[in-house]
């Protein structure tokens, strides 16, 4: 079984910030986003000896982040990453409901519902 090391992009950084912020402030539930986001970062360990066992993810809106882009869910947040030789790079954290609907145009933003003003890359 390989073992992968794991990096976080920008974005997967500000996705975390982010929904910390929203649960602390927003819904004023620290304790809340301390236990969530220890949870979420436990299930992204466990990619550093599951990752490749998993599926390729291949909706047409993902395909800005490549070819091998793959999924895991914690709760309602999607976790976006890809494999590069022995590194899981994880390129976004949304939550899971705006991977839904396949008939998203190309250029359609991944808008965080969390966060007061829409963050987030186009697709």
């Amino acid at each position: 079984m390989r073992k992968f090391g794991i990096i976080y992009s920008k974005d997967a950084d500000n996705d975390l910030q982010s929904l910390s912020d929203v649960i602390m402030f927003k819904y004023k539930s620290p304790l809340t986003a301390v236990r969530y986001l220890n949870g979420l970062q436990k299930e992204i360990k466990r990619l550093s000896v599951l990752a490749d066992t998993l599926p390729y993810y291949t909706r047409p809106q993902l395909l800005k982040y490549g070819q091998n882009t793959k999924r895991i869910n914690y709760k309602k947040m999607a976790v976006l990453f890809a494999i590069y030789g022995c590194i899981v790079y994880i390129h976004r954290i949304i939550p899971a409901m705006l991977l839904k609907d396949c008939n998203l145009p190309f250029n359609t933003p991944i808008i965080n519902p969390f966060a007061q003003i829409p963050l987030v890359s186009f697709v």
